[in-house]
């Protein structure tokens, strides 16, 4: 994906106030972070790849994912047969909106300079950030070796490492 207007939007960064959100979301949509790995599959109504084994846990990923009316690729992290993070694959033309209602909906928790989130654009093999609800929520920016930047929007459960210290060996 390649960002077409990105200046206005990293722009809104500069302006965007620090703050926390009291509780950490529990989720994506239906899928609770927690919840079985058949369960979580079943709600995200999209045609799941064989499993990939991580370091800990499995990845499924699918490339038509519903985001925003449009479909899109996602990846479904799990340990331990429980949910721990998705990630999307966020279109050029959602970028914006989705950046404006995650800060209405969370306020900013952290995020890149304004240097590295124009890096982004100017500069292969770079990655920004911008982080929100106590940082279980991230759109991230990358560009790859071709200097062709993508937004990937990220949710992460709160408690991934004691899920993980009860995965199995």
């Amino acid at each position: 994906m390649r960002f077409k207007n990105t200046l206005p939007l990293w722009l809104l960064l500069g302006m965007a106030a620090f703050s926390a959100s009291a509780c950490a979301t529990d989720g994506y949509r239906d899928m609770k972070f927690g919840a079985s790995t058949a369960i979580v599959l079943a709600q995200a109504n999209c045609t799941m790849e064989e499993p990939e084994e991580a370091p800990v846990g499995k990845m499924y990923s699918c490339e038509d994912f519903t985001f925003a009316s449009n479909k899109t690729e996602a990846t479904l992290f799990f340990v331990n047969d429980k949910f721990i993070r998705i990630a999307i694959a966020i279109p050029d033309d959602d970028v914006a909106k989705t950046l404006e209602t995650l800060k209405q909906k969370y306020g900013v928790a952290a995020h890149s300079s304004q240097k590295e989130m124009q890096d982004v654009d100017l500069y292969p093999n770079k990655t920004a950030f911008i982080n929100f609800d106590n940082n279980h929520i991230s759109l991230l920016r990358t560009s790859n070796e071709d200097a062709q930047s993508s937004a990937t929007l990220i949710y992460s459960a709160e408690n991934i490492p004691e899920i993980q210290s009860h995965a199995a060996p």
